[in-house]
């Protein structure tokens, strides 16, 4: 999952989006969607990993913030390092899914804006088109300003 999350990541910011190609645009939208959708369930897999740990502490005599009444004794075999380690990464990993949700969300708000909002630039251009015929020849002339 995490791979594939910083696959999408790089593909997404590495893919050329010029303002005048609108269907650009819209790839990067789509892409930004999947993007926002793994930080989120990210950072939910995280935070429902944090709770676990910080359960468990709880669970082992140890007194927290958020546990100021710890429910048994602290056995001789658990491993506390171990368990704030364990606690750390989530976090992080929790931080690191914010920030990819955070990105995501511009991301999808520009190329929202640049592939579906936005009016299509015209610029001006002359166009000619050769006509030939059996019968003879000539052009079409179609101006834009």
């Amino acid at each position: 999952m995490k791979r594939a999350l910083v696959v999408l990541l790089i593909l997404a910011m590495a893919s050329p989006a010029h303002a005048d190609d609108r269907d650009k645009w819209k790839v990067l939208f789509g892409a930004s969607l999947t993007l926002t959708l793994g930080g989120v369930l990210m950072m939910v897999d995280s935070h429902r990993e944090l709770r676990a740990v910080i359960d468990e502490q709880c669970m082992h005599g140890l007194v927290r913030p958020d546990c100021p009444t710890p429910t048994g004794p602290l056995p001789d075999g658990f491993d506390k390092e171990e368990s704030d380690r364990r606690g750390d990464r989530a976090a992080l990993r929790s931080w690191i899914g914010g920030g990819v949700t955070l990105g995501a969300v511009i991301l999808g708000g520009v190329s929202l804006y640049k592939g579906f909002l936005a009016k299509p630039k015209r610029e001006p251009a002359v166009v000619v088109a050769p006509t030939v015929t059996r019968d003879g020849a000539g052009a079409a002339l179609s101006l834009r300003w």
